[in-house]
């Protein structure tokens, strides 16, 4: 696992739930909140705060984004 992941993918898939995941994005267009990707759902990643807590002797946070569109390609090119 990376070091923003909580759970891994296959955990992530077994875990977490569709509606669950629906209502986390209910605020960021995208077309591609599906069981597909449900391995990248919000709640397959640790929470930011702690990861703030964890960094906040050796960083400075000058900026926070949010997304505002997801978008993916599910072709093979």
């Amino acid at each position: 696992m990376g070091a923003g992941r909580l759970l891994s993918r296959s955990a992530a898939k077994e875990l977490i739930d569709m509606e669950e995941y629906r209502e986390s994005m209910k605020d960021i267009y995208s077309t591609s909140v599906q069981n597909d990707t449900i391995d990248e759902s919000p709640m397959a990643y640790k929470d930011p705060k702690e990861i703030l807590k964890a960094i906040e002797d050796t960083v400075e946070v000058l900026y926070f984004i949010k997304p505002v569109i997801n978008m993916k390609n599910r072709s093979n090119v």
